[in-house]
C-alpha cells in the first residue's frame, strides 16, 4: 500500500491585525509576508503535496493568495490555518478487509469494507496443502488427518507436534501465532452461532475437518506466561487466557514472512518473550515494524507506519467521547468527526483495530513507547458486526488485546481512524 506520511507542518496564527505568529516544524523556513489588508501570503519550497484544510494543489511552489474567494486566505479575524507538507511512502503490512459487505449501521465496516481486496481466488489447493493468496501462508488441508492430530492437547505438545513434523516434503511446519490464526477469519460469514468453522469448511475453501472449537497459537500470554492466545473457531474470538495445561487443537502452517509478494503480508505480534522452542517468542515471524513505528503528525494525529493507518492521538478528548456508548452511537460519533482538516474519520474494523495491539504487552495492549494519550484499559467498539448474531458486534480490549463479541447495546469507547493517503 501506498500513501504519504506528513513531513512538516507549519501553523500560522494572526495574533492581531497587520502581525502574525509563525511556528515552523521542519527544515524548510516559509516566506511570509502581509499585505495592504492585513491578509497572509505564504510560499513554501518542498518535495510532494501542500495542503491546507480544504484544498490540494501540486508544488514544487506554492502561494496563498489574498484572493476574497480563497481558502487559502488568512485574514486578521482568523484563528490559523495549517499547512502541511508530505512525502510519498509505502506501509509494509497494510490491513485486509474483513470480509463483511452486509451493513447494519452507515458508516459501518460492511459499508466502507475498508482495507487490502482479498485475491480471487482467496485460496490454491496444493493437495494435501493449501496457500493463502491473502498472506502467503500455506496450511495443510486437512489437520486432522494427520497422525496424531485428531483430538486436543495441551500447549507444550501443540509446539513440540508442529516442530517434529515432516509433511508433504517439508520439515518446517510451526504451530502458527495468533496474527496468522486469526488471518483465517472471515467476518462476512457465520450461522448458527458458528463463525470461522462455517466458512472453512464451505465450498469457498478447499479445507476439510476444521473442529468448531478452540485452536492454539504459538504465542504466549503477556498477562501470564502460563496462557496462551487461542481463536475460537466457533465464535472466530481470539484471546489470550487459556491456560496451557487446557487441551486444545493443533492447526500446522509454514511460510508467509520474510517479505513475501503478497497482498497483505502479516506483522510480527510483538511477543518476543520465548517459553519453548518454536513459540512465537523464539521464531518471531512476521514482518518487522518500522522504525519509528508511529508519527506524531503534531496536529492531534498519529500515523502507524506499519499500516498506513491515522489515529487520533487522545480520542476522548473530542467532544462526546469521553464515556462508554452503545455501538451505533460509536458508529455516528466517527462519521461526525471533523478533526485535523478531515472529514473521513470512521469507526475501526475488526482488524485495524486488532492492528494496534501488542501480544508482548497488556495495560494497556500497545507497543511500547507509543505517542496515543488518554486510552483506556477498556473496551473499544470495532465497525464489524458478528455475521451469526447481527445484535453484537467485535470489540478489542486495550488492556490485553483480546477480541470479543458483545450486544450492540452495551457502552464501550470509540477511537476515530482514517487511511493516511
Amino acid at each position: 500500500m501506498f500513501g504519504y506520511r506528513l513531513a512538516k507542518s507549519i501553523l500560522i496564527t494572526v495574533v492581531s491585525s497587520g502581525t502574525i505568529a509563525l511556528v515552523a516544524f521542519g527544515t524548510d523556513e516559509p516566506f511570509v509576508k502581509l499585505n495592504s489588508d492585513g491578509a497572509a501570503q505564504v510560499q513554501l519550497e518542498f518535495s510532494g503535496i501542500l495542503e491546507s484544510s480544504t484544498n490540494l494543489v501540486s508544488g514544487p511552489w506554492s502561494e496563498v493568495a489574498p484572493q476574497p474567494t480563497s481558502p487559502w486566505i488568512l485574514s486578521p479575524t482568523d484563528n490559523g490555518m495549517f499547512f502541511r507538507t508530505f512525502m510519498e511512502m509505502s506501509f509494509p503490512c497494510s490491513v485486509p478487509k474483513t470480509g463483511q459487505v452486509t451493513s447494519y449501521r452507515t458508516g459501518d465496516d460492511g459499508e466502507y469494507q475498508s482495507g487490502v481486496v482479498w485475491p480471487d481466488p482467496r485460496f490454491a489447493d496444493n493437495g494435501n496443502t493449501v496457500i493463502d493468496n491473502l498472506t502467503g501462508l500455506q496450511w495443510i488441508k486437512d489437520p486432522h488427518g494427520l497422525s496424531g492430530n485428531a483430538e486436543g492437547m495441551v500447549w507444550s505438545s501443540a509446539l513440540n507436534f508442529c516442530n517434529d513434523l515432516v509433511y508433504d516434503g517439508h520439515d518446517d511446519w510451526r504451530l502458527p501465532n495468533i496474527r496468522e490464526m486469526e488471518s483465517l477469519v472471515h467476518s462476512g460469514k457465520g450461522e448458527w452461532g458458528c463463525f470461522a468453522y462455517v466458512w472453512l469448511l464451505s465450498d469457498a475453501t478447499p479445507f476439510s475437518g476444521t473442529i468448531w472449537f478452540d485452536y492454539w497459537s504459538s504465542t504466549t500470554s503477556a498477562r501470564c506466561s502460563n496462557s496462551a492466545w487461542i481463536l475460537s473457531m466457533y465464535l472466530g474470538s481470539a484471546y489470550s487466557g487459556d491456560p496451557k495445561t487446557y487441551s486444545c487443537y493443533v492447526w500446522p502452517v509454514r511460510g508467509g514472512s520474510d517479505g513475501e509478494a503478497v497482498p497483505a503480508p502479516l506483522p510480527k505480534t510483538g511477543q518476543t518473550y520465548c517459553c519453548l522452542t518454536g513459540d512465537d517468542g523464539d521464531l518471531e515471524k512476521g514482518q518487522d515494524w518500522p522504525e519509528p513505528r508511529f508519527e506524531d503528525n503534531l496536529d492531534g494525529t498519529i500515523a502507524d507506519n506499519l499500516t498506513g493507518l491515522e489515529w487520533i492521538k487522545a480520542p476522548h478528548d473530542l467532544n462526546g467521547n469521553s464515556a462508554g456508548m452503545a455501538w451505533e452511537d460509536a458508529i455516528d460519533l466517527c462519521n461526525d468527526v471533523e478533526f485535523a482538516g478531515h472529514s473521513d474519520w470512521r469507526l475501526p474494523s475488526r482488524r485495524e483495530l486488532m492492528s494496534l495491539a501488542d501480544a508482548g504487552r497488556y495495560s494497556p495492549a500497545l507497543p511500547s513507547g507509543h505517542p496515543f494519550t488518554g486510552i483506556l484499559n477498556d473496551e473499544y467498539w470495532s465497525s464489524t458486526s458478528v455475521a451469526s448474531y447481527t445484535s453484537t458486534a467485535w470489540r478489542v480490549s486495550m488492556y490485553s488485546g483480546s477480541v470479543y463479541r458483545f450486544f450492540k447495546s452495551s457502552l464501550y469507547y470509540a477511537w476515530p481512524v482514517r487511511d493516511q493517503q
